[in-house]
């Protein structure tokens, strides 16, 4: 049986990292699954025109595009001196760059890989 997804469901997300330390010092990422119009936006972002009908594409737009649609906020991040990094979104609501830039590259990738498996329903989410 199909069971429906629910796009405005958050998911708490812990980097596997963090996931060995004690629960007070977990960062948590709050994800969201990609509805079918953030995947349209995803996709059309990949071409981009550069002139006399002719496309490029640029794969690396792929991501950063996953992050901004599907990172919603974050619980209990901190800088180098303990001081909470507040989550910062634009006025559509979208991740701001110079927060995804506070991110590693490694955890970028990680919160990526995790946005795309949120469009898969668990067996958790299932209501028998």
């Amino acid at each position: 049986m199909a069971i429906a997804l629910d796009p405005n469901r958050s998911h708490r997300y812990i980097l596997r990292e963090d996931a060995s330390l004690p629960v007070e010092e977990q960062t948590i990422f709050l994800l969201r699954s990609l509805t079918v119009r953030d995947d349209e936006q995803i996709a059309n972002s990949k071409m981009i025109a550069s002139g006399a009908g002719e496309f490029r594409l640029h794969p690396g737009t792929e991501d950063l595009m996953t992050l901004r649609l599907g990172l919603i906020g974050v619980e209990n991040f901190r800088d180098a001196n303990g001081k909470t990094v507040h989550f910062d979104a634009d006025k559509s609501g979208r991740v701001t760059d110079s927060f995804l830039s506070r991110l590693k590259k490694e955890w970028r990738t990680e919160l990526v890989d995790q946005i795309r498996t949120l469009n898969a329903l668990t067996v958790d989410e299932k209501k028998v």
